[in-house]
């Protein structure tokens, strides 16, 4: 499938009704879910046939580019039920996606997907909590399994020294203006674009 097949799909994707501030619920936008399963798919082959998590995945944006690339069994995690539910009417035509309601770092399971995407929280409510998703997701893959990220531009110079603490290698895939409308009432302007990076790590 081409990249603006899919992105033409995902417009589709509803989201989030009433969006929480404290867990930056910020839908990934069409064009970057694209993007991102498409070079995962067609530059490294991570994605078609693969047993594949997506965490924090809100109401399925990403999840549902997943199905469109064919993995063979999706999992979605997210601590909002209200954005799950969502992401199950976005994602009700599939049977091969589960929806897990949990905090991820009381997730239990370890070593066990090919593939990890995600659109963390940036840290701007939580300090932290961007890298808090990381580890969590390099500990969710398998050995020789990889992970896909979208972080702030900004710490590019502070993730490249934690992923090499941890051992992995880490790539920037490409570079991104994520455009956030306003969506809470202490935002002051009508919009913003903020620079962020597409991470590949692989275990």
């Amino acid at each position: 499938m081409r990249l603006w097949q899919i992105e033409e799909l995902l417009k589709d994707i509803k989201s989030f009704e009433k969006p929480d501030v404290y867990l930056e619920q910020y839908a990934t936008p069409p064009h970057i879910a694209a993007y991102l399963v498409h070079i995962a798919e067609n530059s490294f082959g991570d994605l078609q046939g693969k047993l594949v998590a997506d965490l924090g995945c809100g109401t399925g944006m990403l999840c549902a580019a997943l199905l469109y690339l064919e993995s063979s069994y999706i999992v979605g995690v997210d601590v909002d039920d209200s954005a799950l539910a969502i992401a199950k009417e976005n994602c009700a035509t599939w049977n091969q996606v589960d929806f897990v309601h949990s905090d991820i770092s009381k997730l239990a399971v370890k070593s066990v997907f090919d593939t990890v995407v995600m659109n963390p929280p940036f840290g701007t409510r939580r300090k932290g909590v961007d890298v808090v998703f990381l580890e969590k997701a390099i500990e969710l893959t398998r050995p020789g399994g990889v992970v896909y990220s979208l972080h702030k531009t900004c710490t590019r110079n502070y993730l490249q020294k934690k992923i090499q603490q941890w051992k992995c290698e880490g790539e920037v895939l490409g570079k991104f203006l994520f455009n956030l409308s306003k969506t809470f009432a202490f935002h002051k302007k009508e919009s913003m674009d903020i620079e962020v990076d597409l991470w590949r790590l692989k275990k």
